[in-house]
C-alpha cells in the first residue's frame, strides 16, 4: 500500500563525529524511523571473515577470537556445522588454533566485543540459505495458500546441505523467482565451500551491503515510494537499482542544507531526552538500563475533567500509541518494562494490553507484548536486530 512518507539520506555531525543518517518521516516530516553510523568507523555487521581461535572459555561457554587486528566473541551455542579453514586438537571441539569461517551479527558495543556466529547467512532479496541452522522456514506473514505452496516446493529439494528461509517479501514474485533465486544461492553456497578452505587467516573473505540498503529496500516494499538524498554517490547508486517505482531525488540546495530541513539537531535533542510527552499532557519516561528498558507513564499535567477511571485509561491510550512509537523510532530491543498508570477495572487493563499489541504491529522487527506482572507491570519483548539509537549515537 503506497503511503507518503519518504527515506531522506543525507550526513551531520554529532559530538564531534561525522554520521551518515537514514531518517523515515512520514507527509509531516515527523520521524517514524532513524538509522545512523559513524562514517570513519561503519558497521561490520554481514561481514564474513577467516578467524583463528585465541581462547576458549569453557566456563563462559565461549571463545575469543581474532581476524587481523579484529577480536571476536563467538557464542558456544552457535559452534554446529562449523566451517573450518584449518583444525587443531579434538575434532569434536572447537579449539585453541582453530581457524575458521565467522560472521558478524553485533558490532562492539561498550566494553563488549564484536559477536560473531559460525552460522553463516548468504541472501538473495527473497531468500537466504544458513549453514548452521539446517531448517528450511517460511515467513508466517505470507498468505496461506503461498506459504503452503513453497513448504511443498521445499519439500521436493529433498534433503540440502544448508537451510533455507523465504521472506515475507517473496509475497511480491511468482514461484519461478523463487526458485531461480535459490538456485543462484545454491551454486554460491558451492563456491563459498570449496573457495574457504583456500583462505588465509584474518582475511575479509565477503563484505556486507551497506545496512542502510536493507532498510530501504524494506520500507519500499511497506510503501515508501520517495527517496531523498544529497549524496551523488547514494542517488547515483539507488538508480542503478531495479526501483522503477520509486522516485529518487538529488537534493542540491546549498543554502537550506538536509540537515535543516529535516532538524536534525532537534531530532539528536529528542532521542537523548528521557521524558516524552503526550497530546493532552501526561510524559514518559524512558529509562535505559543495562538489562531492560524502563518505560514509566505520569498523568502530567492533563487536565482532562473525567470521572478517574476514565482519566487513566485515556492517558494511558495515549502512552500505549506513543511507547509503540518510541520502541521503533529509538529501536529499542531486548526486554522492555512498562509502568502505565494503575487502572482499577480489568476491561480497562485488557483495552490497553490490546491496543498497545494492535500500535507494535506496525513496527518491522518482532514486538511480543506479553502481559500484566503481579506487581502490574506489562512485559514488552523486541527482537534485536541493529544497534539502537543510544548505541549508535553514544
Amino acid at each position: 500500500m503506497k503511503n507518503n512518507n519518504r527515506i531522506a539520506i543525507t550526513k551531520s555531525m554529532f559530538h564531534g563525529r561525522e554520521l551518515e543518517i537514514l531518517l523515515y518521516v512520514d507527509e509531516h516530516n515527523h520521524p517514524i524511523e532513524f538509522h545512523s553510523q559513524s562514517v570513519a568507523l561503519p558497521s561490520l555487521v554481514g561481514n564474513i571473515y577467516i578467524a583463528r581461535v585465541s581462547q576458549v572459555m569453557e566456563q563462559l561457554q565461549a571463545a575469543f577470537l581474532q581476524a587481523g587486528e579484529l577480536k571476536f566473541y563467538l557464542p558456544m551455542e552457535d559452534i554446529s556445522h562449523l566451517i573450518f579453514t584449518k583444525k587443531q586438537g579434538n575434532p569434536n571441539k572447537l579449539c585453541q588454533g582453530d581457524e575458521l569461517v565467522v560472521q558478524v551479527v553485533r558490532d562492539a558495543i561498550k566494553t563488549k566485543e564484536i559477536c560473531v556466529t559460525g552460522n553463516i547467512t548468504l541472501g538473495e532479496e527473497h531468500v537466504l540459505i544458513t549453514t548452521g541452522n539446517l531448517l528450511q522456514g517460511v515467513s508466517k506473514k505470507l498468505p496461506t495458500e503461498m506459504r503452503k505452496n513453497l513448504k511443498e516446493m521445499l519439500r521436493q529439494m529433498g534433503p540440502l546441505p544448508y537451510g533455507v528461509v523465504v521472506r515475507t517479501s517473496a509475497e511480491t514474485v511468482d514461484m519461478a523467482e523463487i526458485q531461480r533465486q535459490l538456485q543462484v544461492l545454491d551454486l554460491t553456497y558451492k563456491d563459498f565451500i570449496a573457495t574457504m578452505p583456500h583462505k588465509s587467516c584474518g582475511q575479509l573473505v565477503q563484505q556486507a551491503s551497506h545496512p542502510f540498503y536493507n532498510h530501504i529496500k524494506r520500507l519500499c516494499r511497506e510503501g515508501c515510494r520517495q527517496v531523498i538524498t544529497d549524496s551523488k554517490n547514494w542517488f547515483d547508486n539507488l538508480k542503478s537499482l531495479d526501483m522503477d517505482e520509486i522516485e529518487i531525488n538529488l537534493y542540491q540546495d546549498k543554502d537550506y542544507p538536509m540537515e535543516k530541513l529535516y532538524n536534525l539537531p532537534k531530532i539528536f535533542e529528542d532521542l537523548q531526552k528521557k521524558h516524552v510527552y503526550l497530546p493532552s499532557g501526561g510524559f514518559l519516561v524512558i529509562e535505559p538500563t543495562e538489562a531492560l528498558t524502563v518505560v514509566d507513564v505520569n498523568s502530567g499535567k492533563n487536565t482532562k475533567k473525567l470521572p478517574r477511571e476514565e482519566y487513566f485509561v485515556a492517558n494511558n491510550r495515549e502512552a500505549a500509541i506513543e511507547i509503540a512509537k518510541q520502541l521503533r523510532l529509538r529501536n529499542i530491543s531486548g526486554m522492555v518494562v512498562v509502568d502505565f498508570i494503575n487502572m482499577a477495572e480489568a476491561q480497562s487493563r485488557e483495552q490497553i494490553l490490546s491496543l498497545l499489541r494492535s500500535a507494535c504491529k506496525n513496527d518491522y522487527v518482532k514486538v511480543s507484548v506479553l502481559d500484566y506482572t503481579k506487581l502490574g507491570l506489562v512485559e514488552i519483548t523486541r527482537e534485536k536486530k541493529y544497534q539502537s539509537v543510544s548505541e549508535q549515537l553514544f
